[in-house]
C-alpha cells in the first residue's frame, strides 16, 4: 500500500496553504523528472534555488526545512574542512572485507583492525555491528588508519537476549553494519549516560513502537520482533515491510533536500521539536552515510507518529541556529580514543555535543553530533519515572522504571 506523505517546505514559522499545495506540486514533479532521468544529479532543485538560507555560523548554512508527516528535516550546507582524505565509511570497509571486528566474549568492548593498505576508515559512534555473541553499538566515532592492527573500541549490547550464535553466522566476528541508533534516547544512553541498562531500555521501547505503528506507514499490522532474536534492533530495522516504507520515506526526503553537492550533514525535528543534527567534514563524508542517517531519522519519526492530525509548528531560524550553536567546544581538551582519533563532548541544559577531528587534521571537524539532551530526556534516560514528551501534546501510556544499571564491563551472558 502506498504511504500518503505530507511534504512541506515552510518559511520562518508559517507557510500559506497556497505556498504548500505550489511546492508540493513542485515535489510532485521533481520526483517524476527523476524517476525518469530529465534531472542531473547534484544540482540544486528551482526551490532550492528560491530559497534563502538560513545563515547558522561562519560555516554552516541551511537550507528550509522539508516536512513530512512529524518529521521536518533540514539538509545543511558549507565548505568541506577535511579535502586531502577520502574515507570509508565502516559500512563501505566490512562490505569490502577492508576491516575485521573481533567478538571478545566481553559486551563493553570489541577488537577492530583496519586491513586496508591506503586507506582510512571512518567509524562513527552509534553504528551497530552485526553478528557475534549479540548485536553491539559502538560508542565512540574512530579513525581508523591503513594498516592499524587491532584495536579497541567501546560498545554496548542492542540485543538483550542473546549470547550465542545465530544461525547462520560467526559468533567470533561481526559481518556488517548498515543500521544505527535510531533515537535521541538511544543516543543519550550510549554517549552520554553510558549505561547498558539504559541502552535495553530504550531498544525495547523502541521496537514496541515500531510495532505498534507500523499501520500508519505499511498499511498492515506488523510485528517488527524477528523470530531468530526478539531483543534485537538490528533484527527489527531488517524487517521487510518496516524497511521498505523508510527506503520510501528516505528517498522522498533525499529528493527534496538533497539535490545540491555541498551538503554536509542534516538537523531534524520530530513533533516539532529538534532532537537531532549529523555534521561532516566534507560533502562526500555526508554522501556515503546520508542513507544511514534519513533511515534513522525516518525510524525516529514512526516510533514517535501519534493519530493526532494537528501538524507540528515549523521550526525557527533562532531555534535551528540555537540547536547548532557550538562555541568554545573545539577548546575543551579532547579524549584519544586512539592515536589517530580527537574525540570531544560537553552536555548542556538542553544539549549534548560530541565531535571528533582526525589527528592528522586537528583543526578540522570530522563529524559533529548534536542531540537534544534536556531535563526530560536526562530523567527518562537515567531512570526517573515518565515517558520523554517530543510535543506539547499529552503522551500515550506510561514508562516503566529502567532497570537497575549493570556494570559496563562483563565477561559472561547478559
Amino acid at each position: 500500500m502506498a504511504m500518503k506523505t505530507k511534504v512541506e517546505s515552510p518559511g520562518r514559522r508559517i507557510a500559506s496553504n497556497r505556498t504548500h499545495s505550489n511546492l508540493l506540486s513542485l515535489l510532485m514533479a521533481g520526483l517524476a523528472l527523476r524517476a525518469a532521468g530529465a534531472e542531473p544529479a547534484g544540482e540544486p532543485s528551482s526551490a532550492e534555488n528560491s530559497a534563502p538560507l538560513i545563515k547558522v555560523d561562519k560555516s554552516i548554512s541551511a537550507v528550509p526545512g522539508v516536512r513530512m508527516r512529524n518529521i521536518e528535516v533540514f539538509a545543511l550546507v558549507g565548505p568541506d574542512q577535511i579535502t586531502k582524505r577520502d574515507y570509508l565509511t565502516l559500512s563501505e570497509a566490512m562490505d569490502k572485507h577492508l576491516v575485521r571486528i573481533d567478538e571478545t566474549r566481553n559486551v563493553s568492548e570489541l577488537k577492530i583492525e583496519n586491513l586496508s593498505g591506503g586507506a582510512h576508515v571512518f567509524i562513527q559512534a552509534g553504528d551497530i555491528v552485526k553478528g557475534g555473541q549479540q548485536d553491539r553499538v559502538l560508542i565512540t566515532d574512530l579513525v581508523l588508519p591503513p594498516k592499524s592492527g587491532q584495536q579497541p573500541i567501546g560498545s554496548f549490547c542492542v540485543e538483550q537476549g542473546r549470547w550465542t550464535r545465530r544461525t547462520g553466522e560467526s559468533a567470533a566476528d561481526f559481518s556488517k553494519s548498515d543500521k544505527q541508533l535510531i533515537t535521541m534516547m538511544q543516543r543519550y544512553a550510549v554517549k552520554s549516560a553510558k549505561q547498558q541498562s539504559a541502552v535495553w531500555t530504550e531498544v525495547d521501547k523502541s521496537k514496541k513502537a515500531l510495532t505498534m505503528n507500523a499501520p500508519k506507514i505499511t498499511g498492515r499490522e506488523i510485528n517488527v520482533e524477528a523470530n531468530a532474536s526478539p531483543s534485537s534492533l538490528q533484527l527489527a530495522l531488517e524487517n521487510k515491510d518496516l524497511a521498505d516504507a523508510l527506503k520510501q520515506m528516505r528517498e522522498e526526503l533525499t529528493a527534496k533536500l538533497l539535490q545540491r553537492s555541498d551538503v554536509i550533514g542534516v538537523a531534524y525535528a520530530i513533533n516539532g521539536k529538534l532532537v537531532n543534527a549529523e555534521i561532516y567534514g566534507s560533502a562526500r563524508l555526508f554522501a556515503k552515510l546520508r542513507n544511514k542517517v534519513l533511515e534513522a531519522a525516518a525510524a525516529e519519526a514512526v516510533t514517535e507518529l501519534t493519530d493526532d492530525k494537528v501538524v507540528p509548528q515549523a521550526i525557527t531560524e533562532q531555534e535551528l541556529c540555537a540547536f547548532l550553536k557550538t562555541e568554545g567546544l573545539s577548546e575543551l581538551k579532547p579524549s584519544k580514543p586512539n592515536a589517530q582519533t580527537e574525540w570531544r563532548e560537553r552536555e548542556e541544559s538542553k544539549r549534548a555535543v560530541f565531535e571528533s577531528r582526525d589527528a592528522d587534521f586537528r583543526d578540522a571537524t570530522c563529524h559533529r553530533n548534536v542531540i537534544l539532551a534536556d531535563e526530560s530526556v536526562k530523567a527518562s534516560v537515567r531512570g526517573n519515572p515518565g515517558i520523554y514528551n517530543y510535543s506539547t501534546r499529552p503522551q500515550r501510556g506510561s514508562q516503566n522504571a529502567a532497570p537497575e544499571q549493570r556494570p559496563r564491563r562483563q565477561t559472561a551472558q547478559p
